[in-house]
């Protein structure tokens, strides 16, 4: 499929870096939401107990990312690929918008 999309003269990031780039790209941004909102929470610009569930939440996006590496980038993974990312999109998202609704009932 990539080499459809490369042949039809799109310019998508896995073709403009590379498939291994693209995947590089990809956990750094992983890393950098979770960097950020940590950072927040110990900032107290969020609450501060925000940063165990989101380090938590950091702890299996590396387990899952991982699992995706070694399983590798294909559409044959595209499935369990999709769905790893979509679990540490839900975590990240618990984990912030939980503690931001703990912090409004504790008001």
């Amino acid at each position: 499929p990539g080499d459809l999309d490369a042949a039809a003269g799109r310019r998508t990031l896995a073709i403009v870096v590379g498939a291994p780039g693209a995947v590089v790209i990809v956990e750094m941004l992983v890393a950098a939401g979770f960097v950020f909102a940590l950072t927040l929470a110990v900032l107290g610009v969020l609450p501060a107990f925000a940063a165990w569930p989101l380090a938590a939440a950091a702890a299996l996006a590396v387990k899952l990312l991982a699992s995706m590496r070694k399983r590798g980038y294909s559409h044959a993974t595209k499935r369990p690929t999709m769905g790893g990312i979509s679990l540490i999109f839900v975590a990240y998202t618990v984990g912030v918008a939980g503690s931001l609704v703990v912090e409004l009932l504790r008001r």
